[in-house]
């Protein structure tokens, strides 16, 4: 089957040979053949495997043999030059001492002696080749076309860098003129809702009662007076708290501050203390994101320009 090329029945019949015997030596001289079969068929790793086993026979003409088998694999197996000739130098010493070989492992002498003078040769010519391109590569690449390529590249990353740059300057100054234009937004809708509760009863009612001489308002007051508030600025709040997250608590008091309401007199219509409202006030700006607050939107909801005064 071999000789027809045709491999896969020569596996099938190596594979029932393995399967009939239990005796070392021919399964040994078994993994050979299927070594060499699977070397015709290029499946280099099964056939490094089965010759190596075969190598550790204890009968020379099985060992010679795969010897020379492994010397004659190419060099995509893995096999290097060093190992070829140390599998050469072997399978000639095994031979030179076996006086009767089987006829399949016969070994064409003429054949290996080619072989062994074209590694030779092969070995030359990589060597003249190796040193070749060493010299070009270290002389001329690292010399001419490194420097070439550095200064190309340096230049290139300088326009990249300058283009980047510019592009977020241009990104930032884009998101500062948003930033100030969402502020904006949420400054004229706490003044217009400011406004339009100023002109209630409600608001002229709420700042009589925590103006008087009543320590503060009563629970439902309080509600009452919330509910209201909360109504009027509802589009104000929905506003503020698409940038910064806030309590009912939070936008009641945020509210207050709209009306211009000192921290005494938010903490009478809240029922609490004024360090209470200094707290949570101080607990609003810690939420503001950073950018925000650099532009200003601190002093818009909370009035921090007159917290000093207050």
């Amino acid at each position: 089957y071999k000789l027809k090329n045709d491999i896969k029945s020569a596996l099938e019949c190596n594979a029932k040979a393995l399967s009939l015997t239990n005796d070392e030596v021919k399964r040994l001289r078994n993994y050979a053949v299927r070594g060499q079969l699977f070397a015709m068929q290029m499946q280099y790793d099964s056939a490094l495997f089965y010759l190596e086993q075969a190598s550790h026979s204890e009968e020379k003409s099985v060992k010679a043999s795969a010897y020379f088998k492994l010397a004659d694999l190419p060099e995509k197996s893995g096999i290097t030059d060093s190992m070829k000739y140390r599998y050469l130098q072997e399978a000639y010493r095994l031979s030179d001492s076996i006086e009767n070989m089987a006829v399949s492992h016969q070994i064409d002498r003429q054949e290996q002696i080619r072989i062994t003078s074209d590694l030779k040769e092969q070995n030359h010519i990589r060597l003249i080749v190796s040193i070749t391109v060493s010299i070009i590569v270290v002389l001329l690449l690292s010399i001419v076309v490194f420097f070439i390529y550095r200064k190309h590249l340096k230049l290139r990353n300088e326009r990249i860098f300058a283009h980047k740059w510019e592009r977020q300057e241009a990104r930032a100054q884009e998101n500062e003129n948003r930033e100030l234009q969402i502020i904006d937004i949420i400054r004229k809708a706490g003044e217009t809702c400011s406004k339009h509760f100023k002109e209630s009863n409600i608001y002229t009612d709420l700042y009589k009662k925590i103006n008087s001489d009543k320590e503060s308002l009563s629970y439902n007051e309080q509600k009452s007076f919330q509910t209201a508030i909360l109504k009027e600025f509802d589009t104000y709040l929905q506003q503020v708290s698409s940038i910064v997250p806030l309590t009912d608590n939070d936008a009641f008091l945020c509210a207050l501050l709209q009306l211009g309401f000192s921290t005494k007199e938010c903490a009478a219509c809240r029922g609490i203390s004024s360090e209470t409202i200094r707290s949570q006030r101080t607990r609003i700006r810690k939420k503001i994101p950073q950018n925000f607050l650099s532009q200003g939107l601190g002093i818009v909801i909370l009035g921090e320009e007159n917290l000093s005064k207050r």
